[in-house]
């Protein structure tokens, strides 16, 4: 059982600890009339559309203008100038380590008339060379995962092979592993907001918290800045989930039981399990438009069989000629004792390569064994075969 607090989400973008600038984007791009004409010192507003808080800038001597470390989320843009109409772009989505382009077209008239962009297109990123994937929250909380680590998703990118993703971390060597455009499995950067999320003796990752307390998976796979120059593979980045001005939450269960499942198709067997996954989410606003708090809980409860054939002694090979009952020595020399009758246990023409051999017809060994008991037996004083080739023989 493990249990998360994912903290509390401060609104103000200046109060976001340094460590975790990776887990913002840019908003970036030229302001200019209809004839082409560079438009300056015009304001450029930003707002967040779940959490009602507002970012303004005013464009420079060539109409250019800028907003970095945007936290991930969904704005509106607004740009108003004198003597022009202002202009609006709804619903643009910033992802983490996105650098997103947005120019405006001003037209002449009063600035209570408006032009509005129900959704800003896909842009090329011209500011970065990065090769990346972005997981989205409705595949993040949309998609199957077994066992509820997001890591899972990695298969879903191109170059990944041989995912790892446990329900839970139960060793050094059992975290989350994959592989990417050849790299090793522990060259992977794994980060949870930006912080280390690497088992640090291994470089294994660790596992997240659940799918539902998370925004955002971002996956960069090659070309990423120095900022994440600690591995050679890729940097697998999980956002956490802050809360809105609306307080919104979430329950899970997610259950795996023999009652639902198939006999297993070599053992003829459905061992036993009882498994169930489940917790809950809660967010929200500690003041509206400026703190937020965002809570996660998940409990994993499971109770399994392990089935296993394995090939046992016989009761003969253990010594025994009934359950408890020791099996008397065939040979004279060892009467009244009880032991395992190697004769009958290994007969003529078993294989050299047994475990347990009777080295009298172990077609390997067996003459050189004969050689040498015989020979140890005449050093000794004794005359032509050592009794102990003739015991092995009775």
């Amino acid at each position: 059982m493990w249990v998360t607090l994912l903290a509390f989400f401060l609104a103000l973008t200046p109060l976001r600890a340094v460590a975790q600038a990776q887990n913002t984007g840019t908003i970036a791009g030229n302001i200019a009339d209809a004839q082409g004409n560079a438009v300056a010192n015009a304001e450029v507003s930003l707002t967040s559309e779940t959490q009602a808080k507002t970012l303004t800038i005013k464009s420079n001597a060539k109409g250019e203008y800028l907003f970095t470390d945007v936290a991930v989320g969904t704005y509106t843009l607004r740009v108003t100038a004198p003597s022009f109409q202002a202009y609006t772009v709804n619903s643009v989505a910033v992802d983490a380590d996105q650098n997103i382009r947005l120019d405006a077209r001003l037209s002449i008239g009063a600035v209570s008339d408006s032009v509005t962009v129900e959704a800003a297109g896909n842009t090329i990123d011209t500011r970065s060379a990065t090769i990346g994937m972005m997981i989205d929250n409705k595949l993040v909380e949309n998609l199957p995962i077994d066992g509820q680590n997001v890591v899972a998703l990695s298969a879903l990118l191109p170059g990944v092979t041989n995912v790892n993703a446990p329900t839970t971390f139960t060793s050094d060597t059992g975290g989350p592993t994959f592989n990417v455009s050849g790299s090793r499995n522990n060259q992977n950067l794994f980060l949870l907001d930006g912080s280390l999320w690497n088992n640090a003796f291994y470089n294994t990752g660790l596992n997240y918290p659940p799918p539902h307390s998370l925004q955002e998976v971002s996956v960069l796979l090659n070309n990423y800045k120095a900022q994440y120059g600690r591995n050679a593979g890729s940097v697998f980045n999980g956002l956490t989930r802050s809360g809105t001005n609306q307080i919104h939450g979430t329950l899970w269960e997610y259950i795996q039981n023999s009652a639902l499942n198939a006999s297993d198709y070599i053992s003829q067997e459905n061992p036993h399990l009882v498994q169930n996954q489940f917790g809950a989410t809660v967010g929200g606003p500690i003041v509206r438009g400026k703190a937020f708090f965002f809570l996660t809980y998940q409990d994993l409860r499971s109770a399994g069989q392990v089935i296993a054939q394995a090939q046992t002694p016989t009761l003969a090979q253990r010594g025994l000629s009934a359950p408890g009952v020791g099996a008397p020595c065939v040979s004279a020399a060892f009467a009244g004792m009880t032991c395992a009758n190697l004769l009958a246990d290994f007969p003529a023409g078993t294989s050299a390569n047994a475990a347990v051999q009777n080295p009298l017809y172990s077609s390997t060994y067996g003459a050189t064994a004969m050689s040498q008991l015989n020979s140890t037996y005449q050093q000794q004083g004794g005359v032509g075969t050592s009794p102990c080739v003739t015991l092995l023989a009775n």
